[in-house]
């Protein structure tokens, strides 16, 4: 009835608790319900450990965590060549893009060839995280495009999510043209609205 309820099961051992939230649950799931779950453990002494394994099980441990949700400081998008395309800043932080994205793809690529050597393999990807005191860069690529972001605080699955969406939008309206683009600015100047929400959206 869209109301909540909390509900105790008692017993004794072996009369069929167990059974019983499992076929409770296996029905929700049939209904499309989200389950967290968790588990007392009588040996534990961490403190909420059953709230935390079920929020971290949800991918919501941040929400007690105590860290500082993610402050989005700027977006830089370019393509695999490097060559910045569109940016969006909170306030403006004096940094250069063309700079940004050439430091960028180089730290990018000495990663890359370097795990090549250790791994002495040939895989595909990237740099996906660079971090500096409470700063952070993180980094999602799809299409031959590199979307990255300097946050404050801690990451967030949240943000990583509307990159993803962001790079999606891109790709989707734009990716006809950046496949020969020629750096000609006025023929991409629609991007920066789609990367500007991840600022204007809270």
């Amino acid at each position: 009835a869209g109301k909540g309820a909390t509900i105790f099961i008692a017993g004794e051992a072996g009369i069929g608790k167990t059974r019983l939230v499992s076929e409770l649950f296996n029905f929700a799931i049939s209904q499309n319900t989200q389950i967290i779950s968790c588990r007392c453990l009588l040996e534990s002494l961490e403190p909420l450990m059953p709230i935390k394994s079920a929020l971290r099980e949800a991918g919501l441990l941040h929400l007690i965590s105590g860290d500082p949700p993610p402050l989005l400081v700027s977006a830089y998008l370019t393509n695999e060549a490097g060559l910045p395309i569109a940016k969006t800043e909170r306030k403006e932080l004096g940094l250069d893009p063309d700079i940004f994205a050439s430091m960028l793809t180089a730290v990018g690529s000495f990663v890359r060839d370097s795990m090549r050597l250790v791994e002495q393999d040939e895989r595909s990807g990237g740099l996906n995280i660079l971090g500096y005191k409470e700063y952070k860069i993180l980094i999602e690529e799809s299409g031959g495009l590199n979307l990255a972001t300097v946050i404050k605080g801690s990451m967030s699955e949240f943000l990583v999510g509307d990159m993803k969406a962001a790079l999606a939008d891109i790709n989707a309206s734009f990716g006809d043209v950046l496949k020969g683009w020629d750096g000609d600015l006025s023929k991409v100047a629609g991007i920066k609205p789609l990367i500007s929400r991840l600022i204007s959206s809270g």
